[in-house]
This record gives structure tokens, C-alpha cells and sequence, in this order.
């Protein structure tokens, strides 16, 4: 038997610097099941046209929100000279049919960007909910589009100027001023109009709004 070509493997295997152990990763976070549900909605501040999406919890019946909203939702007025608001009892214009409501806040004056308000009934545990969308007006975001699109052609042209002719490189901060005027005002006209339309909307119903309805306020769950 030969020993020595044991001992030298016994003496290598002691010898030998034993390995570090693997570094543990740390563990990833579970994503509470409520983040699936509440992902679509999105501050509408991250957007260029704003919108926002929302749920409003109450302890009333269906047929007791169908009445209220029905009591308060007028249909549409194409003329508005002369209108007083304090002379209306409706808090919305619109229509209202089949538990699906499209209406938007009765304000005294102008605004084409006021919040179009698109929802509908649905039965809730203890009670009724009302799931809307919150949206400028499609005119309003066609002509948005349009508008970026011009305004956005115009400065790459005047980037090209810049480099191909020696075009003054001040004269592009105009597009941009345009571009910023643009997102700016509409961005002001909807969130001037949009908590007070979801305020109303509560009132009526005497609801509440449904929290962590944002992305980025979806809780985690420790492993």
C-alpha cells in the first residue's frame, strides 16, 4: 500500500485555505398585493397632459348615490352669459345615466382645462364606491399635441440653424420658452379646478378618498 501519495494528499487538503463563504444578496421586497391594483395610478405631475385617477369610498346604498348624483348633475350649458352659479343647486354639469356618469364642476366663468370627470358606481363592502378618471378635455389635448408638435419642430430646425448656419444659439430658448408656457398653463388650469371638483364629489356623497393611490406610495411586505 502506498502511504506517501496519501499522506501528500492528506497534507494538501490541510494546507489548502478554505474557501469564503458566499456573500447572502439581500432579500428582495415583497410587493404587497395592493401594488398590482394601485399601479395605474400616477401623479399627474410626471405627465404632460395631467390626469389623475381616484376612488371615493362611502357607507351609502347605491340607490341613495344614484339620487344624490342625480340631484346634483345638471346637463351641459353651451351659452353661459350672464351665469350666476350661486343660483344653481347642482355642483356638476353632465350626464348621468346606467350608474356611468361624464360631467365636470359648474364654475362661474371660463376654464378649458377644468377637470372632465368620467366615473361610474360600483357596490362596495358596506357601502358604494365611485371610480373616475380625472382628464382635460380631448379638444384641449389634440390642440396640446398639435401645439408640441409645431413649437417642437421649430426648435430642432433651430438647432440645425445653429450648427449649418451660425445661427445665434439665444434664439432657441424661444421654443422652449413656448413649450413651457404651454404645459405650464394647462398643468394650471387643471389642478387649480381639480381638488375642489373631488372635494364637491366627496361632499355630496359623504365619502372619502381611497388612499395610496399613487404609484410610488405602494407599501412593501418584509420576506
Amino acid at each position: 500500500m502506498d502511504y506517501g501519495q496519501g499522506s501528500l494528499c492528506q497534507r494538501e487538503f490541510l494546507t489548502t485555505k478554505p474557501l469564503d463563504p458566499p456573500i447572502a444578496s439581500p432579500p428582495t421586497p415583497r410587493r404587497n398585493h395592493s401594488q398590482n391594483r394601485w399601479q395605474t395610478f400616477e401623479k399627474n405631475e410626471m405627465r404632460i397632459i395631467p390626469s389623475d385617477k381616484i376612488e371615493i369610498i362611502t357607507t351609502l346604498s347605491n340607490q341613495e348615490v344614484r339620487k344624490i348624483l342625480a340631484e346634483n348633475i345638471r346637463p351641459k350649458k353651451r351659452l353661459k352669459i350672464g351665469f350666476d352659479k350661486s343660483q344653481e343647486k347642482e355642483l356638476f354639469e353632465g350626464n348621468f345615466e346606467q350608474d356611468r356618469f361624464e360631467i365636470q364642476r359648474i364654475i362661474t366663468g371660463r376654464n378649458s382645462f377644468l377637470p372632465q370627470i368620467k366615473g361610474k358606481i360600483q357596490p362596495n363592502i358596506n357601502g358604494t364606491k365611485l371610480v373616475a378618471d380625472l382628464k382635460v378635455h380631448t379638444f384641449v389635448i389634440v390642440f396640446m399635441l398639435f401645439w408640441l408638435t409645431f413649437v417642437g419642430f421649430a426648435f430642432i430646425m433651430g438647432i440645425v440653424g445653429v450648427i449649418n448656419q451660425g445661427t445665434n444659439p439665444i434664439l432657441l430658448i424661444f421654443p422652449l420658452i413656448m413649450i413651457g408656457f404651454g404645459i405650464g398653463l394647462v398643468h394650471y388650469g387643471y389642478n387649480s379646478q381639480k381638488d375642489k371638483s373631488i372635494t364637491d364629489l366627496k361632499k355630496i356623497i359623504n365619502g372619502q378618498l381611497k388612499e395610496k393611490t399613487f404609484a410610488n406610495n405602494v407599501s412593501y411586505e418584509k420576506p
